[in-house]
Parts: C-alpha cells; sequence; structure tokens
C-alpha cells in the first residue's frame, strides 16, 4: 500500500498558507488604498502649508522681519525651524526668490512650476500666487518622502506577519490534531481488528461526520464476527466428528490384517491402513487449524518452554526416536514466552514430526534451546529458495511423495505469528552443505 503522507500535517500546512496568503492579500490591498489616502493626505498638507504660510510670508516682508544669509536669499527664521518634510520659497512679483525655508534644498525653477499641485522631478509641489500683491510660495516634498512612508507603513504590517506565522502555525496543528483525534482513534481501533479480535469499537460518542462509518463497520464486524463463528464451530465439529470413524474404520482394518494370511490382501490391507493413518493425522490437523482460527495461541501469562518441550519429547512417537534426537541448550536458556501450553506443544510437535520425517535414516535431529528461541534441525537435501518461502503455506510440501498433510509448517507459522513470534526456516543448515533448519523466535511474543 501507498501512503500519501499525512491528512493532519497536509491540513496544518494549507490552512497556515492560506492565513499567510490571505494576510499578504490583505497587506497588498491595504498598501494600494493607503497609497491613495497618503496622496490625498500630503497634497492636503502642500496646500494648507502654503495658504498659511505666505501671508506669514508676506506680512514679514512687509514689518522687515528678516534676516539676511550669505547668498542674499532672505531667510524666514519661523519658517526654517518648521521641520525637513516640506520646503518653501516665496517669490515676489518680479521673479526673485525673497525667502526660502532651507537654502540647501533643491527646487525646480518657479517659472517651471505651475500653480496647483504638480509632480516636479519625482516630487510633489504646490504653487500659490496672491491675486494682490502677486508674492507667490511654491511648498515642496523632500525626496521620496511619500515612498519612504508607504514603506515604512508596509513593514510594519508585514512584520507582525513574520511573527506571528510560528504562533499561527501551532495553533492550526493544535486545532487541526483536536479536530483529527476521533478519526485517529477509529484508525487505531480498525488495526486493532483481525480475524481473532472483531470485537466493537466502544468509541463512545463520535462526531456527526463518523457516526453512520462507525455504525455500518461495527455491524460488519459483527456479521462477519458470526460468520467465521459458524465456520470455526463447523470445522472443529466436523474434525471431531471425523476422528471417531477414522479411528474405528484403522481399528476394522488392522484387525482385519491380523485375519489375513495372503501377500496380496496383506498388501491391500496395509495401503489402506496407510491411508486411514494419513486422513486421521488431515483431520488431526484441521481440527489444530480450527482452534488457531479461535485464536488460542496468544497468552496473558509466560509459559516455560523446557516442560512442554519434554512432555512433547516423551510422546510414544517420539520416544522410540529418542536415541536420534539430540538436547542442547545455552546456559542459563530459560525461554518464557506468552504462548498457551497447547499452542507451543503442537508447534514442537509439528515440527519435530517434520523433521524425524523429511532426515535421512540413522541422522541426528539437534534441538537447540535459546535465550528467547527454540531450533530444530535436521539432515536432508536442501531445500529451493522458491520452494523454502512456499513452505509455510497450507498443502506445500517440501518432496513429492512424501508422506505428510502439507499443514504442519502452515500450523506452526500461524501460532508463532498469532503470539507475536517469528517461524525462520534456513536451507542448508548454517555451516552445512545441506539440511534444514526450523527456528521459533518468540523475542516479539509479548502479551
Amino acid at each position: 500500500m501507498t501512503h500519501r503522507g499525512s491528512i493532519a500535517r497536509r491540513l496544518a500546512i494549507a490552512l497556515t498558507a492560506s492565513a499567510c496568503m490571505l494576510w499578504l492579500i490583505s497587506v497588498i490591498v491595504a498598501a494600494i488604498v493607503l497609497r491613495h489616502e497618503l496622496s490625498d493626505s500630503y497634497d492636503d498638507a502642500l496646500r494648507q502649508t502654503a495658504y498659511r504660510v505666505l501671508p506669514l510670508a508676506i506680512h514679514e516682508l512687509r514689518d522687515g522681519d528678516l534676516r539676511q544669509p550669505s547668498n542674499d536669499v532672505l531667510v524666514i527664521g519661523s519658517i526654517a525651524k518648521a521641520g525637513s518634510d516640506l520646503s518653501y520659497r516665496v517669490i515676489g512679483p518680479q521673479g526673485v526668490v525673497l525667502l526660502t525655508s532651507n537654502p540647501n534644498a533643491e527646487m525646480p525653477a518657479a517659472s517651471a512650476v505651475p500653480d496647483g499641485i504638480s509632480l516636479q522631478r519625482g516630487n510633489y509641489t504646490f504653487a500659490l500666487t496672491d491675486p494682490i500683491s502677486r508674492f507667490r510660495i511654491i511648498v515642496g516634498e523632500r525626496d521620496g518622502l511619500r515612498q519612504s512612508v508607504l514603506r515604512e507603513s508596509i513593514l510594519a504590517m508585514l512584520l507582525p506577519l513574520a511573527a506571528l506565522i510560528p504562533l499561527l502555525a501551532v495553533l492550526v496543528v493544535v486545532i487541526v490534531r483536536s479536530a483529527m483525534r476521533p478519526i485517529w482513534d477509529l484508525g487505531r481501533a480498525i488495526s486493532k481488528r483481525h480475524g481473532r479480535n472483531l470485537e466493537p469499537f466502544r468509541l463512545g460518542p463520535q462526531p456527526r461526520e463518523l457516526a453512520p462509518i462507525v455504525a455500518e463497520a461495527e455491524d460488519l464486524l459483527s456479521r462477519l464476527k458470526g460468520a467465521l463463528e459458524t465456520e470455526r464451530s463447523f470445522a472443529a465439529e466436523s474434525a471431531h466428528e471425523l476422528r471417531t470413524p477414522i479411528a474405528g474404520a484403522l481399528a476394522q482394518v488392522q484387525v482385519l490384517a491380523s485375519q489375513l494370511h495372503q501377500p496380496e490382501h496383506i498388501k491391500h490391507v496395509k495401503e489402506t491402513e496407510k491411508s486411514l493413518r494419513n486422513l486421521a493425522a488431515l483431520a488431526e490437523n484441521l481440527l489444530q487449524i480450527a482452534r488457531l482460527e479461535a485464536g488460542f495461541a496468544l497468552a496473558s501469562e509466560p509459559t516455560k518452554l523446557l516442560p512442554i518441550l519434554n512432555l512433547v519429547l516423551d510422546e510414544s512417537a517420539f520416544r522410540q526416536a529418542r536415541d536420534r534426537i539430540k538436547l542442547t541448550r545455552a546456559p542459563g536458556a530459560e525461554p518464557c514466552p506468552y504462548i498457551t501450553p497447547d499452542a507451543l506443544a503442537i508447534a514442537l510437535r509439528n515440527l519435530l514430526q517434520n523433521a524425524l520425517r523429511y532426515s535421512a535414516p540413522e541422522t541426528p535431529v539437534i534441538i537447540e534451546v535459546g535465550a528467547d528461541r527454540i531450533s530444530i534441525e535436521n539432515r536432508c537435501p536442501p531445500v529451493s529458495p522458491d520452494l523454502l518461502k512456499r513452505l509455510t503455506e497450507r498443502f506445500v510440501r517440501a518432496h513429492d511423495g512424501t508422506r505428510g498433510t502439507g499443514l504442519g509448517l502452515a500450523i506452526v507459522n500461524t501460532i508463532m505469528r498469532d503470539c507475536g513470534g517469528k517461524l525462520i526456516l534456513t536451507s542448508p543448515a548454517p555451516g552445512r552443505p545441506d539440511g534444514f533448519l526450523a527456528t521459533l523466535d518468540f523475542a516479539g511474543a509479548r502479551a
């Protein structure tokens, strides 16, 4: 399955980016409006300054309250102290500059400036002429005044955005995580449901959007659980019912074989007995599979492995081959996996049966017990890698024509999977040109 990333992460990134984009758009719109308002405001400032300063300048010229600078341009003191954003020039009727607020300010020639607002050399100016005295005043802004004010205003709006982006991102993440929590709870509940756990979710009240999904999923789990229980019950009952007639037929065949004397008839009876034994083994394996489907392998408490292993080795089927079975144990090794004793016995029994069945005659079967694993090794021709991968599938045999149901390793693999462990198959055996090694790894078998 290909994962496309977290929905919560995508939502958080999208919402944060959208908020920042909207803020930027707002700043752009505000800058356009501000530019228009600043233009009107500064135009009005130029106009009002000219209307107030021109009468004052005419009055001071007539009263003689002047001081003469070195360049013969008269400077009115009160205006000179007014600041540097605006500069003024008062021109007499003859076109001579009589007064100035800033002798160093660069202003266009009086003849080039028409009355009213105009743009001169990139700066706005306002010219006003007194209709009676013919005195004229030109008020100009310093270079880049409006641009600098607009730039500072835009920065004042953008700087909070830069400072608030981390806070906004954290706030969005918190909100998204809070909104996504019911979905995550539902996802975790669904991930815990499998063939051996089909219980209802029990999530409590759900949001309006999730409530129908949870209700339908729980209904589906309920119907699936009922169907599986019916199937398991049928398989278990069928396996149990098969045991009795098979055992009875096998007993009758054995009695019949003891009463026959003709070799040809005895051969047919022996073949029938062999078939019945295979059928009995198949029924036993089907019963084990039915029990596994009911989920009985995982235990809530650890089980000591060595006592179970000794009980299995003491069974009649293995007692006869005890001289071939070599048991070794690592110092202090006492595996206690979280697996039921029955499931552990079934797994060990199947591996031992396979090792004795497929090993060469008179060769040893080596059992090694480690800290959290047990391995069973036997001598046999090596198994091809392709077949080795398929041996845990049902009805797959290592060698055609060998007696067996093809279910043993599938059962062991299911048991180990249910209890959290692993079945590891290796062929040839480590350090040998041939052989087969089956390892029950209980490192992950926890309640």
